[in-house]
């Protein structure tokens, strides 16, 4: 749909989301168990080596 066909448009976030688990911490993985147990939606940033974020959508996560 146009955008044009609206008097009003405005973008909204919704701040849903939180840090599971870091890389540079030494942290156990009992939170992203905790999450995948209470069914989260899960993305992972990975900061490339020319510092560019990759951001994606996790599909189907898991844990061992």
């Amino acid at each position: 749909m146009a955008k044009d066909s609206y008097a009003k448009h405005e973008w909204r976030q919704q701040h849903r989301h939180g840090l599971v688990w870091y890389s540079s911490v030494n942290a156990t993985t009992d939170s992203i168990k905790k999450a995948i147990e209470y069914g989260s939606k899960f993305t992972v940033a990975m900061l490339d080596g020319e510092d560019i974020w990759n951001i994606h959508p996790v599909q189907l996560p898991f844990l061992y």
